[in-house]
């Protein structure tokens, strides 16, 4: 019995102390989150069901657009109106996804180029005929382009609507205002049956973090969207590529007046984006439980939150800014850039911050740097 003890001690330490370097070399490992929860969330959570929304809000563009076309009376313009910043604001909450069938279509170049392009779009009414697919209707196409075809064409509703039924160019006018919503629809149409039919199981397959994964798409292009709402929606009409003359006409919707709105709007679309909220509000998994999984830190405390918070402080700090944005760009300078410096701040977070802790590498070219 005495033997069989002292062949046991022996044995059952070095039992324990294999125990013991099992368990730190688990300790050891690194950090993990679940991709597949992630790229399905964002897939099936939120991306599908903002194209089937978009697409939705687009089917009622394009039945109010034929209406006004065959009653152009006031109140049916009062409706098309309506319908289009319906759509628009839909479209916010797409814009992010420029990859796959998006990218494929330059879908937010052909929706949503800004400032848009007036003497192209005169041009081709007066012509009575037009290719949008053409280079030199880049910038006359997409919501851009509506926002001058529907509030940019009188002082009022009332001129607006003169010029829809009594010149010689209406009938052209008419025309062109139903072709732009044609193509948008018919981009959205695409981009979303793509989705549903082939490209979404493509996108949820893809769960690695090299260049064209779905998690590299997904970091880059919430980075790009952003960095385009801080330069092209905010900081070239601030003057911040013009030694800080500021240049109001480059505002995105001059004519309806809503460019800060949309600015809103697709900051709220961004940070529900990161967040993994659906469309309704309901917690999925997003990039912030990513980074929690991960155990990303920022001063002490989670950089999750740290992202959280300065989504609302940007998102804040562009609320407050008076509408149109064109004249608080030149009256109410401190409050546009206060707004600027707080979505940069964000930019900061999450292009460097983020896409480190994830592992992601930036590959898109910005205009203006950091």
């Amino acid at each position: 019995m005495k033997k069989l003890t002292q062949f046991c001690l022996p044995l059952m330490a070095a039992l324990m102390v294999m125990a013991g370097i099992g368990c730190n070399d688990r300790k050891n490992e690194p950090l993990e989150y679940d991709r597949s929860a992630l790229v399905t969330n964002v897939s099936d959570g939120i991306i599908v069901p903002a194209y089937a929304d978009l697409l939705a809000k687009l089917d009622s563009l394009k039945a109010h657009q034929a209406i006004f076309r065959a009653e152009p009376f006031v109140h049916r313009l009062n409706q098309l109106q309506f319908a289009y910043m319906d759509a628009w604001i839909s479209w916010k909450q797409c814009s992010a996804f420029e990859f796959g069938p998006a990218a494929s279509v330059s879908l937010r170049s052909a929706l949503n180029t800004f400032p848009t392009d007036t003497t192209q779009i005169k041009l081709n009414v007066n012509a009575g005929s037009w290719d949008l697919n053409l280079a030199s209707n880049t910038d006359a196409r997409g919501f851009p382009a509506m926002d001058f075809m529907l509030y940019g064409l009188g002082n009022d509703n009332y001129d607006i609507l003169a010029r829809y039924i009594a010149p010689a160019d209406s009938a052209h006018l008419q025309a062109y205002l139903g072709a732009l919503v044609a193509d948008m629809h018919g981009l959205v149409a695409g981009v979303h049956n793509q989705w549903t039919s082939s490209y979404g199981q493509t996108f949820k397959a893809s769960l690695g973090t090299d260049v064209g994964s779905s998690t590299s798409l997904l970091v880059n292009e919430l980075n790009r969207d952003l960095e385009i709402v801080k330069t092209a929606s905010i900081g070239i009409p601030l003057g911040k590529q013009t030694f800080d003359t500021p240049l109001p006409d480059k505002v995105e919707a001059p004519y309806s007046n809503s460019s800060v709105n949309l600015a809103v709007v697709e900051l709220f679309g961004l940070e529900r984006l990161y967040l993994g909220h659906n469309r309704t509000g309901v917690d999925g998994y997003g990039m912030a439980y990513a980074l929690d999984a991960l155990d990303a830190r920022y001063n002490g405390g989670p950089l999750s939150q740290a992202i959280a918070n300065q989504f609302v402080v940007a998102e804040d700090a562009v609320t407050v800014i008076p509408e149109p944005l064109s004249a608080a760009v030149v009256s109410d300078r401190l409050l546009v850039e206060t707004a600027y410096n707080e979505i940069q701040k964000l930019v900061i977070l999450l292009k460097t911050d983020m896409a480190s802790a994830l592992s992601i590498l930036i590959t898109y070219t910005d205009a203006d740097g950091d």
